[in-house]
């Protein structure tokens, strides 16, 4: 009976393990799939404070300004920019 039960659950671990590889089928579109650990609150930049709606929303849009590697502010949306004398604006 022991060894029913364990020949069984091997068998279903290994069914399992296997069906979640999967070839790419010929002709389907590539896609990233993410995880968090919870459903983002809202993808209406206004309100996604949360760190899932957070990283969503800065991955979906696109900004005036964006910053590279070394920290420097670069145009992304914005064809230029100015800055005041007093440089507060």
């Amino acid at each position: 009976m022991k060894v029913i039960k364990l020949l069984t659950m091997g068998l279903l671990s290994l069914f399992l393990l296997l069906s979640g590889c999967q070839k790419e089928q010929a002709g389907s579109e590539k896609s990233l799939s993410l995880c968090f650990m919870d459903d983002p609150g809202s993808l209406d930049p206004r309100f996604g404070y949360e760190i899932p709606a957070n990283h969503t929303i800065r991955m979906l849009f696109e900004g005036l300004m964006r910053y590279t590697p070394d920290g420097e502010l670069t145009p992304a949306q914005a064809r230029f920019y100015t800055v005041s004398e007093d440089e507060k604006t």
